[in-house]
């Protein structure tokens, strides 16, 4: 994937660091001294900017991005990036969340945050890499409870369990728990169609999530 990552500081270093062996990754920093650290222990490509500026944005590619993340300190700054990024249609933008009165502001934008109060690495690196899914537990035997969305404009759309779970590009490991359709929940009914914002619950091995993963995004 091409990932944005907005600002350098604990949060956006280790990102970086994580995240640039597997995908493309650019980050955008305003403090030189910052920059060059970041470039001398990775060597990721970075633009010297403000990343709540337009053209530093534009520097960085976000128009071709896959994610955006924003990990500044100052959640007016993160607004803007994060509003610039969905502007420039990013499907997957997050954002680090320091008062949680501006929830609502990301919201309305249709961004995902991380409160600073509860920041785990961890949590920030898997709405990354796995933008499409959200863990709900896990599970013996390095398996997990994962929900996924079904997008407005998703290929799932009208599609029943059997057939995706069918499809030869969804990982065969991992079962459909249930699926909540507008308050109702559904367990065994393999025709039911999928609709949008569909919630459907799975359970499968962490070592195919990746696969998962893919398989939403690009249906």
């Amino acid at each position: 994937m091409y990932i944005v990552v907005a600002g350098i500081n604990t949060l956006g270093r280790k990102l970086a660091k994580n995240l640039e062996s597997n995908h493309d990754v650019v980050v955008v920093e305003e403090d030189e001294q910052k920059c060059d650290r970041l470039y001398a222990e990775t060597g990721a490509r970075i633009i010297n900017a403000n990343p709540a500026s337009l053209s530093a944005l534009e520097d960085a590619g976000v128009q071709e991005a896959d994610v955006l993340v924003s990990t500044l300190q100052d959640d007016n700054q993160n607004v803007v990036v994060t509003s610039l990024a969905k502007k420039y249609g990013v499907e997957k933008v997050l954002s680090r969340l320091e008062d949680t009165e501006y929830r609502e502001a990301f919201e309305v934008i249709g961004v995902d945050t991380v409160e600073h109060t509860s920041i785990i690495f961890s949590e920030f690196l898997s709405k990354i890499e796995h933008p499409y899914l959200l863990k709900l537990a896990d599970l013996p035997g390095g398996n997990e409870i994962l929900k996924a969305q079904v997008r407005e404009e998703s290929g799932l759309t009208k599609v029943s369990i059997d057939e995706m779970t069918s499809d030869n590009r969804f990982p065969h490991e991992f079962k459909v728990a249930a699926v909540i359709h507008e308050g109702d929940t559904f367990t065994k009914e393999l025709e039911f169609q999928l609709a949008p914002n569909d919630t459907v619950i799975l359970a499968g091995p962490r070592t195919q999530k990746a696969q998962l993963d893919k398989y939403l995004r690009t249906i």
